[in-house]
């Protein structure tokens, strides 16, 4: 079994039982989620009502595995949000019937140097957006109009 890291996050108290019952569903698809809301444009969506929610935040223990943990970490500071934050708004959509089709995994690591006194790596995320579709202008033929009858 592949190490995985402890971590936790903070959820609002009324979103405790969509948790329990989405959170496998979030995690089987989270790369897909993950590209769905990092195209998005940076802005803090519901951050109040995140932060002041009125029954307080509940604390889960989640366990991720390295790539998951840095996908979601890369993706949340684009995105100038915190990982609950963002997590929770995952949980929102899903709760509110969202899905997404497309699964991928777009994390590489390469390790350069590795030795007994140094390492170095790279980690890369890579998100494609579709290319623009090209506009065709179909330009009239006069050839294919029927030909100009001139009475006297």
């Amino acid at each position: 079994m592949p190490y995985k890291m402890k971590t936790s996050i903070s959820l609002p108290a009324a979103d405790e039982q969509h948790w329990r019952v989405h959170r496998k569903k979030i995690f089987a698809r989270l790369p897909s989620y993950l590209r769905r809301f990092h195209q998005q444009k940076v802005r803090r969506i519901g951050l109040k009502q995140f932060s002041n929610c009125e029954m307080g935040l509940v604390r889960f223990n989640v366990y991720w595995d390295q790539e998951s943990y840095n996908q979601l970490h890369a993706v949340a500071h684009a995105l100038c949000m915190s990982v609950s934050h963002l997590l929770w708004q995952i949980l929102q959509f899903v709760v509110a019937g969202g899905e997404v089709s497309e699964s991928f995994s777009n994390y590489a690591f390469k390790a350069g140097t590795w030795s007994s006194r140094a390492m170095s790596f790279s980690e890369k995320l890579v998100f494609h957006t579709p290319p623009p579709r090209k506009h065709r202008h179909k330009t009239p033929n006069i050839w294919d109009k029927p030909p100009l009858r001139f009475t006297a």
